[in-house]
């Protein structure tokens, strides 16, 4: 199973565009930045975050 995730292509563009509406807020685990920015080019969510350390994460108030 692991080596079938990793080789296969992910669904990115089909997850994202899959969300519903009421998905206002997006969170990428450190290391981050790269899914973040596919994202507002595939479908604008409200709030975005993409914290480069663990200590920026706890910092984010939902």
């Amino acid at each position: 199973m692991l080596r079938r995730q990793l080789t296969s292509p992910v669904e990115f563009l089909d997850a994202t565009l899959a969300l519903p509406d009421s998905v206002t807020t997006s969170i990428e685990l450190p290391p981050s930045g790269i899914l973040t920015g596919l994202t507002k080019r595939i479908r604008p969510i409200e709030r975005q975050f993409a914290p480069s350390s663990l200590a920026e994460l706890e910092e984010i108030e939902l």
